[in-house]
């Protein structure tokens, strides 16, 4: 039982750390953009496949047993996220007249 939860437990902290570090690697690319006049759009499709590689790899090959065939069902389901995210941050933007 000891080892079961020290395993669960490890996981937990190496999935922390690779989401933040997936959520500064967004953040980075996202400002890197917009400070080289990216218009925000692409700026935070970039900052967000940033944070997608940086998320699959380190949970893929660090966090948890790496997986064959993972990878396809992966990038779908980012995809999905992915215009989900692009559509409320337009939809909020749009709402704020931020441009």
């Amino acid at each position: 039982m000891f080892l079961l939860i020290n395993k669960i437990t490890r996981e937990k902290i190496r999935f922390s750390l690779i989401g933040v570090a997936a959520v500064f690697s967004d953040l980075t690319v996202y400002n890197l953009s917009l400070n080289n006049n990216l218009s925000t759009g692409p700026a935070k499709s970039l900052g967000y496949f940033s944070g997608v590689a940086i998320s699959y790899l380190g949970n893929n090959g660090y966090t948890f047993k790496k997986r064959k065939g993972i990878f396809l069902r992966y990038l779908l389901i980012y995809l999905l996220t992915w215009f989900l995210n692009s559509l409320i941050n337009f939809g909020c933007l749009a709402l704020l007249n931020v441009s």
